[in-house]
């Protein structure tokens, strides 16, 4: 035995390299070749690295999941194999085809509407051929990737462009020297980067014949993004150009463009590695500047491509604004006028035009908003070209919920009235019925058919009903303002029991800027009642409460009142898009006119339960772009709820249960349960029938802690992968009879469950449908010396999960 053991680590060594070549396509090439494996940059300590990646003219093959092996170019090799079997067959099948095409379309008698119909057939079957001819067959195609091989002139080319794109960043010096290494096949090339020492700006000007304009480019120089003392970067000089032009536009110069602006260096200026610069704004001849452009008449048509019976369109003047229509009044005149930036005797502003156009089009009311620009002289006359949407709208939808067990039938009829009032208002109502598979709260693995239906009416109102002047609105930048109202009535029908919710709201909903979106909810009332109820399920509801759950409450008579402010901050566009939401609750405030004494000594109103209390919930999350196809998404999730105001049975010191923090689930912690995780340490009831924790109760908490990391890759075709890590639970801040649910700062760190898992993305552009498995890793449910589940328990009692989109 003693000579094999000492031969484990060679066999190791072997089964090592065997896996490698075969995950990575080594075993495929010819003994010339070799794969681009990796490659990295060292050395860049000023210029940020992901700016020099940039420049890369050969990109290793996609790794899968970012692990160290290419299972795509395996799959490529693996589908040449029959490609080059068939290929002769093919080419021969697509000239044959061809030729049969040619003649049967070389026929005179043939219509028309035939013609058209044999040519749209033969563009289909030949392009299929050709596809399969020029990009291989399905399996290179879709499933696998053309192995990318070194290719040492590219990489000194790439050397050269990082080179010189590091020198014009101020490194004038600058270096980079390319090596590589090659091992079973597999390139390893590094880039070394020797910036040497920045040249620095010593001093700033500004040049221009026109001296009006300068005179105002000077007048703005506390914005410039070039200053003294900075490092040299063209970079940062194509945002200045481009900052002084938008500045220009904004400000008359309407006709001027980035291309006026260049920057003059002069680096013999007696000082080591300092320069100076010069910004010269150049000019027209023979008046050497640039007009500055006044708005004359605004003009905006609300109808084109609208047939009419009337001869001509009417014409109809407010303010300064020419509404051309043939019904000038069926928008109103003061609402358009205030949507439109544009106004008489003013600079024309770039910015102004570009605010009327999203303004004009957040009324949803017309298809497309144009604006075209018609100059005499210096003045400038902005005509806005709009087409409208049909005044009635009717939506019919169906299809299939995905809930966490089974998917359900669902159908709903929308219609929807555009500008009922003339105000550009718009009315909906909306009818929505569904079948959805639900968990039975009262049998533990019983899973049935949910009934819903639910009937909604709206209306939404382009402007804030409010006492505030349109003066102090757009002082506050108030952009696209809404007031809207709503009421509901949705009825639900479980075989534990039947619940009529009926609920009227309204809000102001704007914007300020592309990226801040606010709703402010005034006014928020819904009353709940259960008119039926299974006996089976009253004796679940009665167990809850001798646990301490306040699900009993839910299923009386309430009164939930509150108003709240929601805020959303996002920028999807960019590179690493950011997203956060904060969102503040205040419940039953109204209440607190009522005099103490009734507060104290009653716990209904109108013999309804009514709550006090106060939420606050935050969610930011970050999606930074990794390689060609990958995704690292991050998530953090925090929220507390606190009911106030005693009686004196203490009955109202609990919240509404719709306000309650739950975690677990699908877009949440994966690895557990819908809304079946903590709170805290608390142990749920042992099933000694299944051997798992009894998992029928929800566990509601009044803090809420999540955070969600998942790394996202495109594995082929339309399927994308995914492997998360979750962590998260909630607490509570008032007394509760479970124990370790209690929020204790020196404990709640072991508190916090933490799952991980990897799941499937099928991406049909119009919808993700999405497949999780999650395995705990620590469960706080078990003793603190057995929280370490995986393996002994995860592996046991995975959970599985289904839905639509991504989690977050």
């Amino acid at each position: 035995m003693k000579p094999f053991q000492k031969l484990k680590p060679c066999w190791g060594l072997l089964l090592g390299a065997w896996l490698l070549a075969s995950c990575t396509g080594v075993k495929y090439l010819q003994e010339n070749e070799c794969l681009l494996y990796s490659q990295s940059i060292k050395g860049a300590s000023q210029v940020p690295v992901e700016e020099l990646e940039a420049y890369y003219r050969q990109r290793p093959n996609r790794k899968l999941l970012f692990f160290a092996f290419s299972p795509y170019v395996v799959a490529y090799f693996e589908g040449k194999k029959p490609y080059e079997r068939k290929l002769a067959q093919k080419q021969a099948q697509l000239a044959a085809r061809q030729a049969y095409y040619d003649q049967i379309l070389e026929d005179t008698t043939l219509t028309l509407r035939k013609e058209r119909k044999i040519t749209a057939r033969r563009d289909r079957e030949l392009g299929k051929l050709r596809r399969w001819i020029e990009e291989g067959n399905w399996l290179m195609r879709v499933v696998g990737e053309k192995p990318v091989f070194f290719d040492s002139i590219q990489m000194y080319r790439t050397a050269q462009q990082m080179q010189l794109a590091i020198r014009q960043r101020g490194f004038f010096s600058a270096r980079v020297q390319p090596t590589y290494r090659i091992k079973n096949q597999l390139a390893t090339v590094t880039y070394h980067v020797h910036e040497g020492t920045p040249h620095l700006i010593n001093q700033l000007s500004y040049a221009s014949k026109d001296t009006a304009l300068l005179q105002l480019v000077l007048k703005d120089t506390l914005n410039s993004l070039v200053r003294p003392g900075m490092r040299y970067d063209e970079g940062v000089f194509a945002q200045e150009r481009d900052r002084i032009t938008r500045y220009l536009r904004n400000n008359g110069y309407f006709e001027f463009t980035r291309d006026f602006i260049f920057f003059d260096i002069d680096t013999a200026v007696g000082k080591p590695h300092r320069l100076d610069v010069r910004i010269t704004i150049e000019t027209l001849p023979p008046f050497h500047k640039h007009r500055q452009f006044t708005i004359g008449e605004v003009e905006i048509i609300t109808d084109i491509n609208v047939e009419s019976q009337q001869p001509a369109r009417d014409t109809l003047t407010y303010k300064g604004l020419r509404i051309v229509s043939f019904d000038p009044e069926r928008y109103s005149p003061k609402l358009l006028e205030d949507r439109i930036r544009l106004k008489p005797f003013r600079l024309i502003s770039q910015v102004d035009a570009e605010e009327t156009q999203r303004a004009l089009a957040a009324l949803d009311m017309f298809k497309f908003v144009n604006i075209v620009q018609d100059t005499a002289g210096t003045t400038l006359r902005p005509r806005i070209l709009v087409s409208p949407l049909p005044a009635n709208e009717l939506n019919l939808e169906g299809g299939l919920n995905v809930a966490q067990a089974l998917p359900g039938p669902f159908f709903s009829i929308a219609w929807r009235n555009r500008n009922i009032f003339r105000g550009c208002e718009i009315a909906e109502f909306r009818a929505r019925g569904s079948l959805e598979a639900q968990g039975s709260a009262a049998e533990l693995q019983n899973t049935y058919n949910a009934q819903e239906l639910s009937l909604h009416a709206a209306i939404s109102f382009p402007k804030l009903i409010f006492p505030i002047s349109m003066d102090k609105k757009r002082a506050l930048q108030i952009l696209s303002p809404k007031t809207r109202f709503t009421t509901g009535y949705t009825f639900i029908r479980r075989p534990e029991y039947d619940r009529l919710n009926f609920q009227s709201s309204f809000n102001y909903e704007w914007t300020n800027l592309r990226d801040k979106q606010f709703t402010l909810t005034p006014f928020d009332l819904t009353i709940v009642n259960t008119p039926r109820y299974q006996d089976s399920f009253i004796e679940y509801l009665l167990e809850l409460a001798a646990g301490g759950n306040t699900l009993l409450r839910s299923f009386s008579r309430l009164l939930i009142s509150s108003f709240s402010a929601n805020f959303v901050y996002s920028t999807p566009n960019r590179r690493n898009a950011v997203y956060i939401k904060l969102f503040g609750e205040s419940g039953g405030t109204t209440l607190n006119l009522l005099s103490d004494n009734f507060l104290r000594t009653n716990s209904t109103l109108f013999g309804l339960e009514y709550f006090r209390f106060v939420k606050f919930n935050s969610e930011a999350r970050y999606y930074l772009p990794l390689g060609k196809e990958g995704t690292l998404a991050l998530r953090a999730n925090v929220g507390i709820a606190y009911p106030y105001g005693k009686t004196e049975d203490a009955r109202s010191s609990v919240l509404p249960y719709e306000k309650y923090f739950f975690t677990g689930g699908s877009n949440s912690i994966r690895a557990w349960r819908p809304r079946r995780l903590g709170p805290g340490s608390y142990t749920p009831p042992f099933n000694p029938q299944t051997g798992l924790f009894d998992l029928r109760f929800e566990q509601p908490g009044e803090v809420l802690l999540e955070m969600n990391a998942e790394l996202r890759s495109k594995l082929f075709g339309f399927v994308h992968g995914a492997l998360f890590v979750d962590a998260g639970n909630v607490w509570m801040l008032t007394p509760d009879t479970r124990p370790g649910a209690d929020f204790r700062f020196y404990r709640f760190m072991k508190e916090i469950a933490v799952g991980t898992g990897l799941g499937l993305r099928m991406d049909f552009s119009i919808v993700i449908l999405r497949f999780d498995v999650g395995l705990r890793v620590w469960d706080p449910a078990f003793p603190l010396q057995q929280r370490f589940v995986l393996g002994r328990e995860a592996f046991r009692n995975p959970t599985f999960n289904v839905g639509i989109g991504y989690p977050f």
